[in-house]
């Protein structure tokens, strides 16, 4: 456990982490088309915020790996986390009926690999500002 946690800690990893989050939401908002990223989401804003704004925290963060970007990083990790819990709860609201166990364990599964994500970012937070 303390080497995956030093391996955290070290600049080079933490870029590369945020590289390949960088690669793979362009990646998927690219490949949707530019036509998706002008429609509106469930909170009425256009997703082509919710692609350029986490793409220029995360080459922010790519550059100069700081106290800053991580911030900047961890503000939209919790805004996406209660984004998520909100979705999922309204959708249960919503059609209750039409869900089962099974629903209910995948969903919680999806926020608990949501938390570990968070974890890992805790984790990482630059001790250098």
């Amino acid at each position: 456990m303390k080497k995956i946690l030093s391996l955290l800690k070290r600049s080079g990893f933490q870029r590369s982490f945020y590289a390949i989050i960088f690669i793979l939401i362009n990646f998927f908002a690219l490949k949707s088309g530019f036509t998706v990223l002008k429609s509106a989401s469930s909170i009425g804003i256009s997703y082509y915020y919710f692609w350029i704004v986490p793409s220029l925290i995360l080459l922010y963060q790519i550059i100069r790996n700081d106290l800053i970007g991580w911030l900047l990083f961890f503000a939209l990790y919790s805004f996406y986390l209660i984004w998520l819990i909100i979705s999922i709860f309204d959708g249960i609201r919503l059609d209750y009926q039409e869900y089962d166990a099974m629903t209910f364990i995948i969903f919680l599964g999806i926020i608990l690999i949501y938390l570990l994500f968070g974890y890992i970012i805790v984790r990482m937070k630059p001790s250098k500002k």
